[in-house]
């Protein structure tokens, strides 16, 4: 068994069994199935919580076990806290995503506006002012055209 660190700084062990996991599972409601998938393009086995809903309709989804940008985690007892948390009969701590959604949109939206507002602090000189680029122009930019010019004005001369 190996130990990891949740995004809390909690270490819980890792590497339970599958009949370990299945009877907490059951513990918690006897409809929740433990189903352990062989993946090929993650290259380990992989669990998700279904609920059984009888011989005639199809399983209900509940929880597919990975972390927040989709790599799976190893089994561990864990799986069966975040299922705890999901679920319905119980006062769980997992926030409803529209609101999560219009709250990280809100968020973005913010940062947008204070990256425009900074952009134009920062070109606010050069903005007002009608004789000069908005943007400052590179060194380079000036040299070649100093080039441009002095190979004109050399052409102009010759006659």
């Amino acid at each position: 068994m190996s130990l990891s660190r949740t995004q809390g700084g909690l270490f819980v062990p890792e590497g339970a069994h599958e009949e370990a996991v299945r009877d907490a599972l059951r513990r918690h409601d006897p409809e929740l199935r433990l189903v352990p998938v062989d993946s090929d393009a993650y290259g380990t086995r992989i669990y998700k919580v279904m609920r059984w809903q009888g011989p005639d309709r199809d399983a209900q989804f509940v929880l597919f076990w990975a972390d927040q940008y989709g790599n799976p985690h190893p089994l561990s007892m864990s799986i069966v806290d975040a299922v705890q948390l999901l679920d319905r009969n119980t006062r769980g701590q997992v926030e409803d995503p529209d609101v999560r959604n219009a709250r990280l949109l809100a968020e973005r939206r913010k940062d947008f506006e204070y990256e425009v507002d900074e952009m134009t602090r920062m070109y606010e000189d050069h903005m007002l002012e009608r004789k000069r680029s908005p943007l400052f122009r590179s060194k380079n930019l000036q040299a070649a055209r100093n080039r441009v010019r002095a190979k004109t004005k050399t052409n102009e001369l010759k006659p």
